[in-house]
């Protein structure tokens, strides 16, 4: 989360950086905690990790951080999909494929992890 956090400042600039970070903490907790009073919208489940950690709501503190590392993360890939996607929004094509296949980058990693959770140990390996 560090380095995210460090890669983004150097990327676009401290300001920008901590902007994106607040962004993504208060949607992921707001998310989250949606998530965890009604079901709506992942279904009904709660969290095991971080029972000794502070929350916000029922949602560890680290939960926020830990979105903002994977959404970053899947962001850059994104744009290294993209040929440099984030330098280049002025661009219709970019400012809707960025984003896109930035969210299918982060569904992998969340399908990945499942994959390995509930498939026999043989497919697990592959992933």
């Amino acid at each position: 989360m560090a380095c995210a956090l460090i890669h983004a400042a150097l990327a676009y600039g401290p300001r920008r950086a901590s902007i994106l970070f607040a962004m993504c903490s208060a949607i992921a907790f707001t998310m989250e905690n949606l998530g965890t009073a009604t079901g709506f919208p992942f279904g009904s489940y709660h969290f095991e990790v971080g029972a000794d950690l502070p929350h916000i709501g029922r949602v560890p503190l680290i939960i926020g951080p830990l979105w903002f590392g994977a959404g970053y993360f899947s962001w850059t890939v994104a744009s290294i999909l993209l040929d440099g996607a984030d330098r280049q929004l002025d661009r219709p094509f970019n400012l809707i494929a960025l984003p896109v296949v930035a969210a299918f980058v982060m569904t992998q990693l969340d399908l990945a992890r499942l994959i390995r959770e509930r498939a026999p140990e043989r497919l697990a390996s592959v992933v």
